[in-house]
């Protein structure tokens, strides 16, 4: 009477098979996730894997037992593509790869919107994430205001490189170094601004949407960078320190 009263989903993660929602019939079988339910744990990786998405991006205050983690495949696409995706055991229905609420199947994405879709894209893809930084900033500095795209625009569009040159000793972008060389022979948008994670990447910033992002013009970035250097050496100097001190105090306990 037990397995009568279960929906077939249920019925497929009790024989430990996948679960394919009908509108999904072409999709590709996998094994259930792990046991972790972490959303949105910070990470150290820069750019998101459908699998690792899925591990941290998972139903907040639900149980396994009300939802089951499978594989498919897209059909109806141009390049189909392997997903890992959350289904609920109640509705057969996918959970949105990034706002993890249930949506209706789509043989195409397994996402409920195309802000969704957008938010992935930005964390598995440096690429993408530039684009929709640009897209929102047009390349505008979040720290100092300069419009480093328009720079960009106006030394492309010079002639020679002694035009450029003295076109940059008027900015506040170095004229030394190895960069200096491309910006006069062949200049590109990414010499001129990035796409920085707010957070830093070896803080937790890793795999993230466009609120993590922000436009840095190249002299902005590189002074992060450098700061961000210089706080990573002190905190490792400081846990050096601390692993003496316990040594130490570890020894003496002992005599």
């Amino acid at each position: 009477a037990q397995w009568e009263g279960l929906s077939p989903s249920q019925r497929a993660a009790v024989q430990d098979r996948p679960v394919k929602s009908p509108a999904l019939a072409a999709s590709s079988a996998a094994a259930a996730g792990s046991s972790s339910t972490t959303s949105h744990a910070p990470s150290t990786v820069r750019q998101t894997t459908a699998e690792r998405w899925a591990e941290s991006h998972r139903p907040p205050g639900v149980v396994e037992v009300d939802y089951v983690t499978c594989d498919w495949k897209t059909s109806g696409v141009r390049d189909p593509r392997v997903w890992r995706q959350h289904f609920s055991l109640h509705s057969g229905r996918p959970l949105c790869l990034v706002c993890v609420q249930e949506h209706e199947p789509r043989p195409d994405s397994p996402f409920c919107s195309e802000g969704c879709a957008a938010s992935y894209a930005a964390a598995s893809s440096q690429g993408a994430g530039r684009r929709q930084v640009y897209d929102r900033d047009r390349g505008v500095c979040a720290a100092c205001g300069f419009d480093a795209h328009r720079l960009y625009r106006q030394i492309a569009a010079l002639a020679t490189g002694p035009e450029r040159m003295q076109a940059l000793q008027r900015t506040h972008y170095p004229t030394k170094g190895d960069r200096i060389g491309r910006l006069v022979r062949d200049p590109k948008e990414g010499d001129f601004w990035e796409a920085d994670h707010i957070l830093p990447v070896e803080e937790g910033g890793g795999e993230s949407d466009l609120s993590n992002l922000q436009t840095l013009c190249v002299p902005c970035h590189a002074d992060k960078t450098r700061r961000q250097a210089q706080s990573s050496k002190e905190r490792k100097r400081q846990a050096a320190a601390k692993g003496t001190a316990d040594l130490r105090s570890f020894f003496a306990g002992k005599a």
